[in-house]
């Protein structure tokens, strides 16, 4: 069996001479396809070389459908492997927790959906323009993790209004994700998309957490404001009044800038609840939410 180091000159001359095997291999039932690399045992790399076959799941099949022992590439015997994927290969699309760019700062994506074909990222308004002037920016764009690469974003769809003198309730912009894929409901870091839609009043005690780029934080102890009550928040340079937040305690992780958009939850795995979107706090200690619903589902229904 071929054993050695590793070159770009045996990938090169391996993967041609390979490939009408490699093609017979993959008309298999239950293999996804094959790749050159090194064999494994109890999960640790040899040094022996090897042709990786990639099933969707190991189970007992009948001879004629079973990946052989090893191949016969040019005039040599090449050991293969068998892995089990842990889910079926899928794009990687935009997701909640995702981070927004603008021309000068950058903000966290709440939630990524499709509606009619077409797919939408949530943040907040003040993310996405300025909202004394009403311009919106028109740089916006979303960074796929593993590159940290940029892709531009489309129209903003929807976005609150932030009248002069008014107090607002909301801080809330949809904007649309054009020629990406759009991961219905999922947050980035997250193995299982939402489940459900909630609210704090009957969850007092329940710890919830937000994240940023698969960053979590942890918070707690979610504080209602009193009806009629507004707080001062310092938005693009100038003041204005919110009212109907929640304010929750982090005690686990930091509250900063970049943070605001994402989408505060509870729960874990397949039982995860959306709650709340932060929009601002009090740095490091404290995270402002405005719930979630049933604006979103108005907003969603509009667009």
């Amino acid at each position: 069996m071929a054993k050695g180091r590793i070159s770009a000159r045996w990938l090169s001359r391996t993967a041609s001479a390979v490939s009408d095997v490699a093609a017979d291999i993959c008309q298999l039932p239950n293999v996804s396809h094959v790749t050159l690399g090194r064999k494994c045992k109890g999960g640790v790399p040899t040094s022996q070389r090897a042709l990786i076959t990639y099933v969707y799941r190991k189970h007992a099949v009948g001879r004629a459908y079973e990946v052989p022992p090893s191949v016969r590439v040019q005039s040599r015997e090449l050991a293969t492997d068998v892995v089990e994927l842990p889910s079926a290969p899928r794009l990687l699309g935009v997701r909640g927790g995702d981070l927004i760019y603008t021309s000068s700062e950058f903000g966290t994506g709440c939630i990524a959906f499709r509606k009619d074909g077409t797919g939408f990222i949530a943040t907040n308004a003040h993310v996405v323009g300025d909202v004394r002037t009403r311009r919106l920016d028109a740089s916006l764009a979303v960074q796929e993790p593993a590159t940290a690469k940029n892709f531009p974003l489309g129209p903003v769809r929807y976005i609150s209004q932030f009248p002069e003198g008014a107090i607002t309730n909301e801080d809330l912009a949809v904007v649309e994700v054009p020629g990406l894929v759009v991961d219905d409901w999922f947050i980035y870091g997250e193995a299982s998309p939402i489940s459900a839609f909630s609210g704090f009043a009957s969850h007092l005690d329940e710890t919830y957490w937000y994240s940023t780029r698969g960053a979590r934080v942890t918070c707690v102890r979610p504080e209602p404001l009193p009806a009629n009550q507004s707080v001062p928040m310092l938005v693009d340079g100038h003041w204005y009044r919110y009212t109907g937040f929640w304010g929750l305690r982090a005690v686990r992780g930091a509250v900063t800038p970049g943070h605001s958009g994402a989408i505060l939850c509870r729960g874990e795995g397949a039982s995860i609840v959306a709650c709340g979107i932060l929009f601002g706090g009090a740095p490091p200690d404290y995270a402002y939410v405005f719930p979630l619903q049933p604006r979103l589902n108005n907003v969603i229904a509009a667009l």
